[in-house]
């Protein structure tokens, strides 16, 4: 069980780091835990199981993930998140292959490597290679909201869903700052209406909940798109809306 103590202690690093504001301090928790990932990583390959080896990848991950963002060199910062969405995509295919009806997780899945695609899409320069990647993303996150919603309404069943109805928001909601970014490559109007689309089911969303500061957001976001194209009348509507 060697495994375990490699990834309680990287975990408790990592926790702990995550609430850290001493950049300093942060910097060496987070060397200790890129230390000890490896290892943790090759025992759990060695252990058998294969929840270990999702679990390591995904721990690893997190810690690169982490670490990109500490990093300044941007040549460096782009090879950390490509060594990241090795093991977020490692993560996923263990995660549909032993629980290919948790849907949720899987879901789960697929939004964290939507995420590390985005900010490896940001470093990326060469147009070809950065629409590729944005379009991987955004065929992440439709995915993760497909599955997601799938399993809402076996958790209905069992209570209050708020806080699942908001993490299907904020997917959406980034969903459609996905489709804003292939746009400005593609300018192809379909991926602006899209875009509108998830905003509005995002608005959808926040609303039920009452949560009036992302309703605004997203009626601020399709305004920007309106205004973009030249429909003035709805982008003021839309303005005005998120002004309320």
């Amino acid at each position: 069980l060697a495994w375990i103590e490699d990834t309680s202690k990287i975990v408790s690093f990592s926790s702990i780091m995550v609430n850290e504001t001493d950049l300093r301090k942060k910097r060496v928790m987070l060397g200790e835990a890129l230390k000890e990932a490896p290892a943790m990583l090759r025992r759990a390959s060695g252990s058998g199981y294969p929840e270990t080896m999702l679990y390591a990848h995904h721990v690893f991950s997190f810690i690169l993930t982490a670490q990109s963002k500490l990093e300044t060199i941007t040549k460096r910062r782009k090879k950390i998140l490509e060594e990241a969405l090795e093991h977020r995509r490692s993560a996923l295919s263990i995660t549909s292959r032993i629980q290919p009806f948790m849907y949720w997780n899987r879901g789960v899945m697929h939004n964290l490597l939507a995420t590390a695609r985005s900010e490896l899409a940001e470093l990326t320069k060469e147009p070809a290679a950065k629409q590729a990647i944005i379009r991987k993303a955004i065929a992440n996150s439709n995915a993760s909201l497909k599955l997601k919603i799938r399993d809402l309404q076996f958790y209905r069943s069992r209570g209050r869903t708020d806080a699942l109805i908001a993490q299907i928001g904020e997917i959406r909601f980034f969903h459609g700052n996905l489709l804003i970014q292939l746009y400005s490559m593609t300018k192809d109007r379909a991926d602006l209406e899209r875009a509108i689309q998830s905003y509005r089911q995002a608005l959808s969303d926040y609303r039920g909940l009452a949560i009036m500061s992302r309703v605004a957001e997203c009626y601020w976001k399709i305004a920007l798109i309106y205004d973009a194209v030249s429909e003035h009348t709805k982008s003021a509507r839309n303005f005005e809306h998120a002004s309320e």
